[in-house]
């Protein structure tokens, strides 16, 4: 309990603030819309092939458009931050590491959920602020268990009313329980709300603007590597896996435990094994 508790709104903007700030630190330029589909490893270069996908406006009908594009792009080392199931799918990946390795990835567990975001008119607002008070988030259960989270978004980025945004909308992301069926949140979110505010559930429906349904196939990570790997290495501790003469890495919480801390333990492994890598290679290449 509490490993996942988020960091509002003792840090300004939730984890997209402390996010926000790490890459001003680094002063690098992220890359997002991109899905890696394979890989390969030419001596010092590891070329990686994908599809780049861009949301363009279309003023016709006021809704936006994504188009596709091939990626190719040559990297000295690449790091794979990604639920184990989504590794294994990378073409060509598999050969660049040990049994061992694919072992961990073959035999990690997640479980599956339902996320979904709802987003409420300005009237929703004095209700929800009324029950979250200064929370961000709040478990439930609902008579039909299926509902387990709720998380509300105004603690971590709401900056009040403006001119631009005169009666912004209200968010509300909420989960259902592990390895449910999968349905809809929307009537378990509405009778979970009238019950905990007082409001008619037909209100509550009548004040949502929009809604997004995530099916989390892959979700929280349940067997980690412990426990497929009897005996793993501790000094350094077995924190992410690295192949292809430490020019692939792999990082994920599924190497640590299920938790904020488990990913960033993870995470600082595979800058430390990136660090490695570019020392001993170039050490290499000068020698």
């Amino acid at each position: 309990e509490g490993l996942w508790e988020h960091h509002a709104p003792t840090t300004p903007g939730g984890l997209r603030g402390v996010l926000c700030r790490l890459l001003e630190t680094a002063r690098v330029k992220p890359c997002f819309g991109v899905r890696v589909d394979g890989v390969v490893v030419r001596g010092e270069e590891v070329h990686v092939k994908g599809t780049a996908r861009k949301s363009c406006a279309n003023a016709d009908v006021g809704t936006t458009v994504s188009q596709f594009s091939e990626f190719l792009e040559v990297y000295d080392c690449v790091v794979f931050c990604i639920p184990a199931p989504d590794v294994l799918e990378i073409k060509g990946l598999q050969k660049y590491l040990s049994s061992e390795s694919l072992h961990v990835l073959k035999n990690v567990r997640y479980d599956r959920r339902m996320c979904e975001a709802h987003f409420f008119s300005e009237k929703m607002r004095p209700a929800l602020k009324a029950l979250m008070q200064r929370n961000v988030e709040m478990k439930v259960n609902d008579i039909n268990n299926k509902l387990q989270y709720i998380a509300w978004q105004d603690q971590k980025w709401y900056h009040g009313i403006s001119e631009r945004n005169p009666s912004p909308p209200c968010a509300v992301v909420v989960h259902g329980p592990p390895d449910c069926s999968l349905e809809p949140l929307g009537d378990a979110l509405d009778s979970t709300l009238s019950s905990l505010t007082g409001m008619a559930a037909n209100d509550i429906a009548a004040c949502r603007v929009f809604s997004k349904t995530i099916p989390w196939k892959v979700a929280q990570m349940v067997t980690p590597m412990e426990a497929v790997v009897g005996n793993p290495p501790t000094a350094p501790l077995w924190q992410c896996l690295v192949g292809g003469n430490g020019k692939i890495v792999l990082a994920g919480d599924f190497m640590t435990h299920s938790s904020y801390l488990g990913c960033i333990a993870s995470a600082d492994a595979a800058a430390r094994a990136v660090v490695k890598t570019m020392i001993c290679h170039r050490t290499e290449v000068v020698t």
